[in-house]
């Protein structure tokens, strides 16, 4: 629905195609860019899907690298975290720069990722 001032709003449960960042858990937004919660094992985004993604740390869990050295992109993960947020291990990157991650329920971050080739950095912005 639009607003006097001309935006765009969107009622609280709808369904949206476009990104509108909330800080608050990733995983309430039923977007297709929505990875989901993590709380174990490993996530390894990547751009096959878009170049905008979003995880919600809710639990320690491994953040891998994509692997296929042939591809290259840039990727901005919103990541945020819920109640239960566990530490997160970075695995294959080449350089991980900017805000320390924490586990504070509702800190929310923007992790801009470049894969090039071999070469995979993340750089991490707290917001929320």
């Amino acid at each position: 629905m639009d607003s006097a001032d001309g935006t765009t709003l969107v009622r609280p449960g709808q369904a949206s195609k476009t990104l509108y960042l909330n800080p608050g858990p990733a995983d309430t937004m039923p977007w297709e860019m929505n990875d989901g919660t993590k709380s174990s094992g490993t996530y390894t985004p990547t751009a096959a899907d878009g170049n905008f993604r979003m995880v919600t740390n809710g639990g320690a869990f491994t953040w891998a690298v994509d692997g296929d050295t042939s591809k290259a992109y840039t990727l901005v993960v919103w990541l945020s975290n819920s109640a239960t947020a566990g530490v997160i291990t970075f695995s294959g990157w080449n350089a991980i720069t900017g805000d320390p991650l924490t586990t504070t329920n509702g800190a929310g971050f923007l992790c801009s990722i470049v894969h090039f080739g071999g070469i995979r950095t993340i750089n991490i912005q707290q917001v929320a």
